[in-house]
Order: C-alpha cells, then sequence, then structure tokens
C-alpha cells in the first residue's frame, strides 16, 4: 500500500476514534486492508466522497458496530450500493474491493452530512428471491421506472432501512400501489410478487399522514368503507377499474389534492359524482360498490359543493373529455419562479426564451419526454409525472427540447 494512503488512513484514525462506539450513534470501523487490518478509522457520520478523508477507493474490509450503513462505489451515493448491517472481513472478489466512495447510516438514524445538509436516511434493499435472496437492488428515496435499473417485475423481498414507502405496479407510481413500512420476506403474501415496477418513499415531508407526491393531485381508492381494506392509487384517470381488479368495489377515496369524477360505468359513463374532498364512506352518496371509473378534472367540470368530509354533485354529461395533456416549466425548484405552460411538443425552448433555464416541471396528464437538445436530442429523459427539481435528475438547466409521448 502507498505511504501517502497509509499516512492519511493514521490521521483520519487519530482525528476520528477517539474511543469506543456511543450506542447512540451509528459507527463503523473502515480498514484499508482485510481481516480489518490496520490502519483503520472509525466513522459515525455521513460522507458523500470519501475523497475528502484520504480514504476513497481503499478499503479492504470494516465492522459495522452499531446501526445499519449504505456503502456505494460512486460519490453522492451513485453507482453500486448495498446496505451493510455486519462486518466484512475481506471484500476481496466484491465489487467492494478499494472502491468504496461515499457511505452513510440508514434505518433510523438523523445525520447532517459532510457537506451541512440535511438528508433522508431512508433505503430499501429489493431482492430477486423470497427470503432476501437473489440479485438485489438498493434504492434511496425513489424509483419511477424499474425497468431502466433492470429490475421490472422481478421483486419477490424487500428489506427497509429506515421511512415508509409506496410499491407500485406500473411505472410513474401507477396502478395498484402498496404501503410498506417493515421488510417483506414473500412479496406472494401480498399477491405481488413480480409485480413491482415503481418505488418511492411517501414519509418525506408534507400533510395528511406523510404521504408526498410530486404531482399532488391522488386518489387513494379503498374497498372499505373508512378507508380500510385493499387500495389502489390513481394519479390522473382510470377509464376501467375492471383493469385493476377494482371495478364496483369502491367504499371510500381519500384526495390528496385536485377534483375528481367518480362514474358508475367506464368511460366516465352513467351517474358521476364530483368528489373535492376525502370520502369516508360512499354508502352517503350512493355509489357504494359501484364506481367503475374515476379521473380528475382540470379546467371546469361542474359545480361542486365540498367540506370536511366531502363534497360531490351529480354530473349527467356535459364534461369536457378533451385531454388536458400539458406541462407547466419553471425556472426554479420547487415550482417556483418565471414560468411558461407547454402543449403537445416543442422542438426549441429557444424561440420561447425558456432554453436552458427549466429546473422544475409540473405535470397535469400523460407522459412526456425532455431532451437536453433542440429537436428532441442529446440526452434524453422520460418524465411520468411532476418533478420538483431537475438537479437530482443531473438535468438543471439542460432541457432545451420537450414533447408528450403518446
Amino acid at each position: 500500500m502507498r505511504s501517502s494512503m497509509r499516512n492519511a488512513f493514521a490521521g483520519v484514525w487519530l482525528g476520528l476514534l477517539g474511543g469506543a462506539a456511543l450506542a447512540d450513534q451509528p459507527s463503523v470501523r473502515v480498514c484499508a486492508n482485510a481481516q480489518f487490518e490496520p490502519p483503520c478509522a472509525r466513522l459515525s457520520k455521513t460522507f458523500r466522497d470519501l475523497s475528502e478523508l484520504g480514504m476513497a477507493n481503499a478499503i479492504s474490509s470494516f465492522a459495522v458496530e452499531s446501526g445499519a450503513w449504505m456503502m456505494c462505489t460512486r460519490r453522492d451515493f451513485k453507482g453500486v450500493c448495498h446496505v451493510f448491517e455486519g462486518s466484512e472481513h475481506n471484500l476481496s472478489g466484491t465489487p467492494f474491493q478499494d472502491s468504496i466512495v461515499s457511505l452513510r447510516p440508514v434505518g433510523g438514524w438523523h445525520d447532517t452530512d459532510s457537506a451541512g445538509g440535511g438528508r433522508g436516511d431512508g433505503v430499501a434493499e429489493l431482492f430477486e428471491d423470497a427470503g432476501f435472496g437473489g440479485a438485489r437492488l438498493t434504492v434511496i428515496d425513489a424509483a419511477p421506472d424499474l425497468q431502466r435499473m433492470g429490475f421490472n417485475d422481478r421483486v419477490s423481498s424487500m428489506r427497509i432501512h429506515g421511512g415508509r414507502w409506496q410499491a407500485c405496479s406500473d411505472a410513474g407510481f401507477r396502478g395498484r400501489c402498496i404501503e410498506i413500512s417493515s421488510s417483506i420476506g414473500n412479496f406472494q403474501n401480498l399477491g405481488f410478487n413480480d409485480q413491482v415496477s415503481s418505488l418511492r418513499r411517501i414519509d418525506l415531508g408534507g400533510q395528511d399522514g406523510g404521504y408526498q407526491d410530486e404531482d399532488g393531485d391522488v386518489a387513494l381508492l379503498y374497498e372499505d368503507a373508512n378507508y380500510a381494506g385493499r387500495q389502489i392509487s390513481v394519479t390522473e384517470s382510470s377509464r376501467d377499474l375492471s383493469r385493476w381488479g377494482f371495478n364496483d368495489r369502491v367504499s371510500s377515496v381519500r384526495l390528496k389534492g385536485g377534483r375528481w369524477q367518480a362514474c358508475t360505468d367506464a368511460d366516465f359513463g352513467g351517474r358521476c359524482v364530483i368528489l373535492t374532498g376525502s370520502v369516508g364512506n360512499f354508502a352517503a352518496l350512493g355509489v357504494n360498490d359501484q364506481v367503475s371509473s374515476i379521473r380528475r378534472l382540470h379546467d371546469g367540470g361542474g359545480n361542486a359543493w365540498g367540506g370536511n368530509g366531502g363534497g360531490w354533485s351529480q354530473q349527467e354529461g356535459g364534461f369536457d373529455d378533451t385531454p388536458q395533456d400539458a406541462v407547466v416549466l419553471y425556472a426554479d425548484a420547487d415550482y417556483r419562479g418565471r414560468q411558461i405552460r407547454v402543449r403537445g411538443a416543442v422542438q426549441d425552448l429557444a424561440r420561447l426564451g425558456f432554453n436552458d433555464q427549466v429546473s422544475s416541471i409540473r405535470v397535469s396528464s400523460g407522459r412526456w419526454e425532455v431532451c437536453s437538445d433542440a429537436g428532441f436530442k442529446g440526452r434524453c429523459e422520460t418524465i411520468y409525472g411532476s418533478v420538483s427539481n431537475f438537479d437530482r435528475r443531473g438535468m438543471n438547466d439542460e432541457i432545451s427540447s420537450i414533447r408528450q409521448l403518446r
């Protein structure tokens, strides 16, 4: 081992060891050699880049003394990541030998990272086989499309290290969704084996039980009254709930924003009611176990009455069924700053004075493609819902064209 690396480790050892690990804080001892041979250092906080300690790409063994630790092969918790709860006496032959660049405690530890900002500590590990076996994938905060990660419809078990999560059968957090707050050894027990296509944390802030959806407008449909029993989430519309095995089974609905129309027939036909708030029992509206389609209302949509107990009004036709496929582009993160509204496609945002200025996007419906160059060229990403900060996708102030995908 190079003497400079040995000296770096030695300096960290002297500066960070400070005695035995405290029971009320996470701790991991990392060593430059296998079998915990010195030089070693004890770490107790998040490091986005171990280069600042002179320890990047230098760890050959480690011992988790308290808590659980996520370790990644690239800075900022990217690359290959795994969560470890025990010791690894020799990393040789693994993707982590002399490759660990960032690490952080997970699963109940609230830490301030080395850059001075707080980070959520929730991490989910997805496994291909039941019993936490087979290939695995680590997800931090959200994975809107597991197909991009080569893990679509492959999840058979899941280990949770902090936070509450939502797993959905379709990309973009759509389709049938379930909430998960603890590890699941076999998704077969939930009737959800090999069906997960998207996953996200739902306790990162906000109100109403901590549910947070970037698009903001979500309807949670429940099979039983008072928000109990099996549930699915609808983020824009569902023309036929039988597709999700939920036709004529809705007894209550919890709304996370927006105004909605629920109808007794598919394709928004039959008797329809407008909902402006959560409804604990559809029997009060005379449509219990009768709803076959539901959609979010955009502009217009009849007169409605609302209150804490939910609202509704009967509507027989007159609803404009033209798709309201539009997005709003914002110059600042979190849907702030200068904004423009876009429909269909824009080949060159420079014509609108908005080239390389998009920091967040509010999607009303549909799937959209954003590209770094004009004419839908360069780096392109598919957007399934609103994005509050494109910096997380590495595309902040880099979008030059946008179009809706059919």
